[in-house]
């Protein structure tokens, strides 16, 4: 059995890390499309599979 701490549905947050190559346009619709279903999200570019 694990232990449960409440916490409140609006301090949720999604955090994603996509590739720095990815388009904007493509961050604008997923960003729109988690916060349409009533989830805050943050989109972080990071590089991505340069051996980093």
């Amino acid at each position: 059995m694990g232990i449960e701490i409440p916490v409140p549905i609006d301090e949720i947050r999604w955090v994603l890390k996509v590739s720095d190559s990815a388009p904007d346009e493509a961050l604008e619709i997923i960003r729109r499309a988690y916060e349409a279903h009533g989830f805050p999200v943050e989109i972080y570019k990071v590089p991505w599979g340069k051996g980093k």
